[in-house]
């Protein structure tokens, strides 16, 4: 089970006859490879059905080995084609609670500095006693333990709809016109608990192979990457997320758009991204993105854009909240973007627009819900109340808008923000 990345980082001397001998490395500071330690797998016996509650399936730290992959299969004999479940730099240690597959043939492969490989005997483990998996294809009624196996699995017009929970791991949609969704996607808690979260290295979420406005992400948290959304040459749909807590070092923290994209940025929190360099909440490079009733807030860059950084390209905006980006909330290289009936801290040029401010119900808390006197919607309570004071943006939005889902009353015009025309807006007084 070992497979060999680089031959010529390995040679070793065999001292000994056929039956025995031991081996030694040879001339180590040209040829410095070690190879890693054969894998001793650590969980339930082969054949073994996994405990109700989950199981941990893992393996004894192996010996010069700098990852371990978590591998699932439905053939215990083509390791190669398994699906990766997970990838650290130490043994798995994740509650495994659910199966694509059954039966289940499960091992851990190891890999080397030089990416050199070894893996055990793969062992099977029956899932049947445990709950069905939380992500489904309604189009095939086929059921995935992962958002990347179901992405990888599905064709152009199928739908996904994911569970709440937390789903670790980056996901590209590899072109793909297909609609993953959570539960309720117009549902602020359903969103807020249905997060995809990212390692730190790369983009969380991925449009690069020509993905146009049928391919949709709706109601997702989108958390804990180099960039929560990266498009290249790609237009999506985006509606009900929450892109937060993405860093990079590099340009572009919670959407960094390129070489001609065109999504659409619909009812979105755009919030707490930050970048060294600039576009901490969106970095916009020859592309023309349309941003309707989304917030970007507390976003920051070193240098230019903590909001928005716009170089080249035609963005419009329109019903917007731009409120405490630092340095400053929009920075363009080239034409200024369409902006109207939107709040932009410190003003900005365009029909309705307003510096004002937008009074969040509790933004260190991260509820963008709008203040109102006539009703707001409590995300934690799941229940209306009345506040002192009523945001200035509530009715505040283009009167063309339609006001959609919006309860009454709603003064028939749309609110500026992530909630309006969506039904938790918050209601005129």
């Amino acid at each position: 089970n070992l497979q060999l990345a680089r031959s010529d980082a390995y040679y070793f001397n065999w001292d000994g006859g056929v039956q025995s001998g031991s081996m030694d490395f040879y001339n180590e500071t040209q040829f410095p490879g070690r190879l890693p330690e054969p894998v001793t797998l650590i969980g339930p016996e082969d054949g073994a059905s996994v405990d109700a509650n989950g199981a941990v399936l893992s393996c004894k730290e192996s010996e010069n080995a700098v990852g371990y992959q978590l591998l699932f299969g439905p053939d215990p004999h083509r390791v190669m084609d398994y699906y990766i479940v997970s990838d650290t730099p130490n043994p798995p240690s994740e509650i495994i609670t659910a199966s694509p597959f059954e039966p289940t043939w499960w091992t851990v492969r190891v890999y080397d500095q030089y990416g050199s490989t070894i893996y055990a005997d793969p062992v099977c483990a029956n899932f049947e006693t445990l709950a069905p998996p939380l992500i489904e294809n309604l189009t095939t009624g086929k059921r995935y333990a992962s958002i990347r196996l179901a992405i990888d699995d599905a064709q152009n017009g199928h739908e996904v709809v994911v569970s709440p929970g937390t789903y670790v791991g980056d996901i590209n949609f590899q072109g793909k016109n297909l609609t993953l969704r959570s539960t309720d996607p117009k549902d602020s808690a359903i969103m807020a608990t249905t997060i995809i979260e990212g390692d730190g290295n790369k983009s969380v979420v991925t449009f690069s192979g020509g993905e146009d406005a049928n391919c949709v992400i709706a109601g997702f948290t989108i958390t804990g990457g180099k960039i929560g959304i990266y498009c290249s040459g790609a237009s999506p749909t985006i509606t009900n997320c929450s892109i937060t807590g993405n860093v990079n070092a590099d340009l572009g923290a919670g959407i960094c758009l390129k070489d001609g994209s065109n999504p659409k940025l619909i009812n979105c929190t755009i919030i707490n991204n930050s970048t060294s360099l600039m576009g901490g909440g969106l970095y916009n490079e020859n592309s023309g993105p349309t941003l309707l009733n989304c917030v970007f807030s507390r976003n920051s860059a070193i240098y230019f854009g903590g909001g928005i950084y716009i170089s080249g390209g035609n963005p419009t905006i329109t019903n917007c909240i731009l409120w405490e980006d630092l340095p400053d909330e929009m920075f363009m290289s080239g034409s200024p973007p369409v902006v109207s009936y939107s709040n932009v801290k410190s003003g900005w040029l365009g029909e309705g627009n307003i510096d004002a401010d937008p009074l969040f119900a509790d933004p260190d808390n991260g509820d963008y819900h709008l203040k109102s006197q006539g009703g707001r919607w409590d995300p934690i309570n799941q229940s209306w109340i009345q506040d002192d004071v009523t945001s200035p943006c509530v009715d505040a939005g283009d009167p063309t808008s339609l006001v959609g889902l919006e309860p009454s009353p709603n003064g028939s015009r749309i609110n500026m923000g992530a909630y309006g025309g969506m039904p938790e807006a918050s209601k005129s007084k």
